[in-house]
C-alpha cells in the first residue's frame, strides 16, 4: 500500500444525518456523504456540537473538504 492511500486528514464540522453506512457531514462550506467505513477516531465536542474525525486524504480531496 502506498503512502498516498494511507494518508489521513482530520476534518471538523457537524453531522447532519447518519445512516448505517454513511454520514452527511458539513464543514461550514461543503456538505458531503462520507462512508462510515472510511471514518476513524471520531470525537465529539459537547460544548460546540462539532465532530472531529479522520478520513483518507483522497476522500477529503474528492469531496472538496481540503
Amino acid at each position: 500500500m502506498s503512502d498516498y492511500t494511507k494518508a489521513m486528514v482530520e476534518v471538523e464540522g457537524v453531522i447532519r444525518h447518519r445512516t448505517d453506512n454513511a454520514v452527511l457531514f458539513y464543514d461550514g462550506r461543503v456538505e458531503a456523504w462520507l462512508p462510515e467505513s472510511q471514518i476513524a477516531n471520531e470525537e465529539h465536542d459537547s460544548v460546540t456540537g462539532s465532530v472531529f474525525f479522520e478520513i483518507p486524504e483522497w476522500l477529503a480531496e474528492a469531496e472538496g473538504l481540503i
